[in-house]
């Protein structure tokens, strides 16, 4: 990964923790381009290619164990360090915006979407964001969900203008969507959320 194994290990920990101030001392700080890349090119544009990606033993980084615990300014500390916000787990495909969705943490959705995430991601059993959050009941979630949706043509306001769309019917592997496990989660907000956003309320899955 580029980079010695205790500083690894103490990025990761301090990244589950949200010690900002320990994330500060650790994490590079891409002030000025890799030689021979220029600020956004390909060679310069997240964390591998900066030479100090890392990940746990079950295969995640320090954004997704971030974004799990709700550590809004960890996750913000790590975009800036270049971390790619769409990195995902080899072993189920999870992202650190499925995984902030699946928790209820707004703030940390909000951030990663602002950092570049896209919504329409899916896990290996095509679970979107927006599955995550109608599963948990996460109202303030699916909301920033499909507010970029509706602001991916004129978001200035909130930075959102190259959005790409999130599905308010994409289906995972059993056919679910989001819609469906909004229903299953008994969470009538949600629910309505989603049909003001254009669900279809006629789709069956597997069952």
């Amino acid at each position: 990964s580029g980079m010695e194994s205790r500083t690894a290990e103490a990025i990761i920990l301090a990244a589950m923790s949200g010690d900002g101030d320990e994330l500060r001392r650790l994490l590079p700080t891409n002030e000025t381009p890799e030689e021979g890349g220029e600020p956004g090119s390909e060679e310069s544009t997240d964390a591998t290619a900066n030479g100090w990606s890392v990940t746990d033993v079950y295969g995640s980084g320090p954004l997704a164990l971030a974004a799990s615990g709700g550590h809004a300014n960890a996750v913000g500390l790590l975009l800036k360090a270049r971390a790619a916000p769409e990195e995902s787990n080899e072993r189920d495909g999870q992202t650190a915006l499925l995984l902030a969705a699946e928790n209820g943490h707004d703030e940390v959705v909000a951030a990663l979407l602002s950092g570049g995430a896209d919504p329409a991601t899916a896990a290996h059993d095509g679970t979107t964001a927006l599955h995550a959050a109608a599963r948990s009941g996460s109202e303030g979630v699916a909301r920033l969900l499909l507010q970029r949706k509706e602001e991916s043509e004129e978001g200035e306001e909130l930075e959102l203008s190259a959005a790409p769309a999130v599905s308010a019917d994409a289906v995972d592997a059993s056919g679910m969507t989001p819609l469906m496990a909004a229903a299953a989660a008994d969470s009538a907000a949600v629910c309505a959320l989603l049909c003001e956003a254009g669900a279809c309320l006629e789709a069956t899955d597997e069952n």
